[in-house]
């Protein structure tokens, strides 16, 4: 499920409704998400896959701070 495309986006939105999330709180869980995601794009793996599934998501959450 967590590689299947508009998971992420579903999944955000649903922690955004569940926690009542403002603008600013959701813009500071993006910057610890974008973090998390850099330290992840700092290692080396040995699937290809796995390291632009990292650098899409990180595009991702950076497009929309």
């Amino acid at each position: 499920t967590w590689f299947q495309a508009g998971f992420h986006e579903l999944f955000w939105k649903k922690i955004v409704d569940k926690f009542r999330l403002g603008k600013d709180e959701q813009i500071l869980l993006k910057t610890f998400i974008a973090f998390n995601l850099m330290q992840r794009m700092s290692k080396r793996y040995s699937n290809p896959h796995q390291e632009r599934f990292y650098l899409r998501r990180l595009e991702k959450i950076l497009i929309h701070l």
